[in-house]
C-alpha cells in the first residue's frame, strides 16, 4: 500500500521526507505555507517522542511543499469527549472548558488512536486530489506500521467533507464539537471529525 502511493508521487516528480530531528520541523512546516502548527501538533506545547509522533514532508526536488503529522495516543479507557474538553482547555489557555458540546457519535472512537493533522500543500505546488490523497494515505500508512491502534481520525473542514473517502477514512462526524465564543484559532464549529476503525482499514487495505 505505502508502495503505490508512493509510486504515484513519484509519478508527478515528487518524493517524501521524515525528519528524524524534530529541529527540523518547523521551518519544514513554515515552507508548506502553514502559518503554525495546530496545538495537538505543536512541538512547543508538547513533549514528543520518536515513539509518539512523526511528520511527513513532500518533497519537489530540495523544496519541500507539503506537510502532514502523525500523533500516537492511548487513551486507557478515558472518552474521547473527556479528552478533548481536557486537553483543549490546556492547549487554548482558557480558563473554563471552551467545549460546549461533543456530538454523540464521537463516543465510538475510542481505545489506541492515531490523530492525523496539519495537511498543507503549498499553494505554488499546484497540487490536485491524486497528490493530495496518496500523500495523506501514505502518511496513514507509514503511522500503521508504527503503532498498533484502534482508530485513526482527523478534522476537516465541513466543505470538503466529500473528499473523505479520497483521504482513507470512512465514517465521518458532523458538527463534531460545538466551541464557547469565541471560538478557539484555527477551529469551526462546522469541522468535521473523519475516522477509520482497525477492522476497516484492514478490510479495504
Amino acid at each position: 500500500m505505502a508502495q503505490e502511493h508512493l509510486r504515484q508521487l513519484n509519478a508527478r516528480g515528487l518524493d517524501v521526507y521524515v525528519p528524524e530531528d524534530f529541529d527540523e520541523v518547523p521551518a519544514l512546516v513554515a515552507a508548506t505555507g502553514r502559518e503554525k502548527s495546530t496545538p495537538m501538533l505543536d512541538l512547543h506545547r508538547n513533549d514528543f517522542l520518536r515513539s509518539n509522533a512523526f511528520w511527513l514532508f513532500l518533497m519537489q526536488g530540495d523544496d519541500c511543499v507539503g506537510g502532514c503529522a502523525a500523533r500516537y495516543y492511548d487513551l486507557a479507557g478515558e472518552s474521547l469527549e473527556n479528552y478533548l474538553r481536557r486537553t483543549s482547555q490546556a492547549q487554548y489557555n482558557r480558563e473554563t472548558d471552551p467545549i460546549k458540546s461533543v456530538a454523540r457519535p464521537t463516543d465510538r472512537i475510542s481505545g489506541r488512536l492515531i490523530y492525523m493533522g496539519d495537511l498543507q500543500i503549498n499553494p505554488a505546488a499546484r497540487s490536485n486530489v491524486t497528490v493530495r490523497s496518496a500523500f495523506f494515505q501514505l502518511a496513514q500508512a507509514l503511522a500503521v506500521l508504527e503503532w498498533d491502534f484502534d482508530w485513526i481520525y482527523a478534522f476537516v473542514d465541513y466543505q470538503h467533507r466529500r473528499l473523505v473517502p479520497d483521504y482513507g477514512f470512512n465514517y465521518y462526524v458532523t458538527d463534531a464539537i460545538t466551541w464557547h465564543d469565541p471560538i478557539p484559532e484555527g477551529r469551526r464549529n462546522d469541522h468535521v471529525l473523519v475516522a477509520i476503525d482497525f477492522e476497516s482499514f484492514s478490510h479495504f487495505w
